[in-house]
């Protein structure tokens, strides 16, 4: 299985991060994670009111894209867990990711209970 983004990008080990929306705006909108410290680890761009809506854009805290094209070209809400698709050829959808609370909140860094855990791969067996 080919990796959708470099291992530099990846953790070996469960991280939590906080997901904020940002306001949605002509050309802004999208989503911001950051770190317990509050520094930016990625941002997902085009979620604007203008432009088309297909064209996600995944960069790192310095701007520069990861992912290109609506990689994740589906993100679906269930139940307080996110899931990102892609699509293959012939359309049918493959999980790249999920996010969802932790189950946890004694080890989380905030005090409400707003942390997302990110999974990428498969659904994990609960």
């Amino acid at each position: 299985m080919t990796p959708i983004v470099s291992k530099i990008y990846c953790s070996s080990s469960e991280a939590v991060l906080v997901v904020r929306r940002r306001p949605l705006v002509v050309n802004g909108g999208g989503f911001v994670v950051t770190d317990c410290s509050q520094r930016i680890i990625f941002r997902v761009d085009g979620c604007g009111i203008s432009g088309p809506k297909e064209e996600l854009i995944l960069r790192d805290a310095q701007g520069e894209a990861l992912l290109l094209g609506g990689i994740v070209e589906a993100l679906s809400i269930n139940y307080k867990t996110w899931r990102g698709h892609s699509f293959d050829y012939e359309g049918a959808p493959k999980l790249v990711f999920s996010l969802k609370e932790p189950t946890n909140i004694v080890k989380s860094c905030l005090a409400r209970n707003n942390l997302i855990r990110i999974s990428i791969g498969p659904k994990p067996k609960e």
